[in-house]
């Protein structure tokens, strides 16, 4: 059986329609890709308290959680990830990068010429739809 791995993810609304984005560093298989904010929930932890724990962590700033979004099943061969996704607000100004290699407000119409993670590009264009 695969194992599960549950990772909480952050949609962080902005002024002008801008949703906070970060590149990956230039390391391993999802070298320079782009995702919105996440975390890996810790034993015990609420998605919640991970999202929060998670972008204060990387880019030292709070977030608040406005709503639930999705949650999506994402089949790796070696393993599955669960994604819980918030809709949240922030006044992130990304000076702080402890993980990512570069981060943005990228304004809506400009989503899709971002090349995103696997995981993150479902909810992306779920978003999309909105």
């Amino acid at each position: 059986m695969k194992k599960v791995i549950d990772v909480v993810g952050a949609m962080i609304m902005g002024e002008g329609s801008q949703i906070f984005c970060a590149q990956r560093k230039n390391e391993g298989d999802l070298a320079l890709k782009w995702e919105i904010p996440s975390g890996r929930v810790i034993d015990g932890e609420t998605p919640e308290a991970c999202i929060i724990r998670s972008v204060k962590s990387e880019f030292g700033k709070d977030i608040t959680i406005l709503s639930d979004f999705l949650v999506a099943t994402y089949e790796h061969e070696m393993f599955t990830i669960t994604f819980h996704v918030f809709i949240c607000e922030s006044n992130l100004d990304y000076h702080l990068l402890n993980e990512y290699a570069y981060a943005q407000w990228i304004h809506v119409d400009d989503l899709l010429e971002l090349e995103w993670t696997d995981i993150d590009y479902p909810v992306i264009i779920k978003y999309l739809e909105l």
